[in-house]
């Protein structure tokens, strides 16, 4: 059971430019676990494929950023 009285705190940090790889490896993998565990595998490359994240991280006015939850 949670505590009511606990305050979850989100903060967001900007992704610097040399953090870039790793972030898109990380949100890859986060994706590959939810899809292993509903389909059984990731037959097709990773979820999102590097050419979608990149598309994105290089959209007009895109913004990167870590979320942090602290408890």
């Amino acid at each position: 059971m949670k505590d009511n009285n606990i305050e979850n705190i989100v903060t967001l940090e900007l992704v610097k430019e040399d953090e870039l790889y790793k972030f898109k490896k990380d949100l890859q993998e986060s994706f590959s676990v939810a899809v292993i565990e509903e389909f059984g595998s990731v037959d097709a490359g990773p979820i999102p494929s590097d050419e979608e994240i990149e598309k994105s991280f290089n959209a007009p006015g895109a913004v990167i950023y870590h979320i942090y939850q602290m408890v």
